[in-house]
């Protein structure tokens, strides 16, 4: 008899056989399949027997195993296969008033404070049973959770565009401006010039490329900057630096739209001011796998995410 019948696979040995090459582990796919070992154990040894080859192998005492050049070659078809019997199980069966879904949303810190809490808010109205998953990362490393499908959708800054599997939606842009303790002597000034601005020390933030980061304007700040010899620390974001600039006359280049939102400047006790040179605005968007523009329950949430 030939095991590769369609009639003789049960649709879970596809699902174990996707998480196993993905995860390449026996222990690590138990614990994502919510089953016990043994029975991926199990599971391995029949496709193994289906496909006639080891699939994974063991080279050491390492739990982690090695795919075989067949099991390779089986990667991309298993997981496109797995996607496309997902998609056929929940097309036209999501109802928000009663549906359990839950979606794995992946945001910046920045972005969590905007708009995270309305986010959640409209979900709940329109969906109340639904659960939101959600994941403070860089928006780079959100693109690579997109495409390991461990998220999503991911709220940020994206500006590489290049991989058509993934789709945008614009959210907002926002003012590079900069900002300070509030009481910090650049607010007493009439004019904030660039040679006030290289006379401060800085705390520089670890944004992702962006595009004002390679503008001429900015790029003849960087030279100003160098040849003043500016003392600076570099941190996360302006959520971290907030802590920081308090009480001192450091400076730091962030967004102005949290200054607008929950009394932002008067909770951390920071101010902002124009930038002494122009410098394009920061765009953010929501980012998505474009194969999942049908589904509705992800539709809702990127939706609930712009309002």
């Amino acid at each position: 008899m030939d095991d590769r019948k369609l009639s003789n696979i049960n649709l879970n040995l596809i699902n174990t056989l996707d998480v196993l090459l993905s995860e390449k582990s026996i222990t690590k796919a138990s614990k994502k399949l919510f089953v016990t070992q043994s029975a991926v154990s199990h599971s391995l040894k029949r496709l193994r027997e289906i496909f006639q080859d080891e699939l994974l192998i063991k080279k050491d005492s390492n739990t982690q195993m090695f795919l075989t050049p067949f099991a390779k070659n089986l990667v991309s078809d298993v997981r496109d296969l797995v996607q496309r019997i997902e998609k056929v199980f929940k097309m036209d069966q999501f109802n928000p008033e009663v549906s359990h879904r839950k979606v794995n949303i992946s945001t910046t810190a920045y972005v969590l404070q905007l708009l995270v809490a309305d986010l959640i808010k409209n979900i709940n109205k329109a969906a109340p049973l639904m659960s939101l998953n959600i994941l403070i990362d860089a928006a780079d490393s959100s693109i690579e959770k997109l495409n390991n499908n461990d998220i999503d959708i991911a709220f940020g800054i994206f500006y590489t565009r290049d991989d058509l599997s993934l789709s945008y939606i614009p959210l907002f842009e926002d003012e590079l401006v900069c900002w300070a303790d509030s009481d910090h002597d650049i607010f007493k000034k009439d004019i904030f010039s660039l040679d006030d601005y290289v006379s401060y020390p800085h705390l520089i933030a670890t944004y992702p490329k962006c595009a004002w980061a390679s503008t001429v304007e900015f790029n003849n700040f960087k030279d100003k900057v160098k040849s003043h010899n500016i003392k600076s620390m570099t941190v996360n974001n302006l959520l971290e630096a907030s802590q920081l600039l308090k009480g001192t006359d450091y400076l730091i280049i962030g967004c102005r739209k949290i200054g607008e939102t929950a009394n932002f400047k008067e909770k951390v006790g920071l101010n902002y001011r124009s930038m002494p040179l122009d410098l394009p605005k920061v765009r953010f968007s929501i980012c998505y796998r474009t194969e999942d523009k049908d589904d509705k329950a992800r539709e809702l949430t990127k939706t609930k995410g712009i309002l």
